[in-house]
């Protein structure tokens, strides 16, 4: 399994792009992957493009009520990766 860890503040407008630019790739590549996004507080629409991007690719959206930071939502992402792996050693 594949995780693509995603940090998003206010990105509206370019997430949209990376989550199809994803999709492409593993398209060819052919491997089970996840696209975990967390969405720190945005005030825009980011995390309404995550919605609509649920219907074409395995995406997950975690939310923080208000922005902590890069720091903390790296920090989260990479433990929810690691709780929804059945193999994290190796994921």
């Amino acid at each position: 399994m594949i995780y693509f860890l995603i940090p998003a503040y206010e990105e509206e407008g370019t997430l949209g792009l990376l989550l199809y630019k994803i999709r492409q790739v593993m398209r060819e590549i052919r491997r089970d992957y996840l696209v975990v996004v967390l969405d720190d507080g945005s005030a825009d629409g980011t995390a309404q493009v995550v919605e609509q991007y649920k219907r074409f690719l395995p995406v997950k959206l975690l939310r923080h009520a208000e922005n902590r930071g890069f720091g903390p939502s790296l920090d989260r992402l990479v433990r929810e990766a690691a709780r929804l792996s059945r193999y994290p050693e190796r994921d």
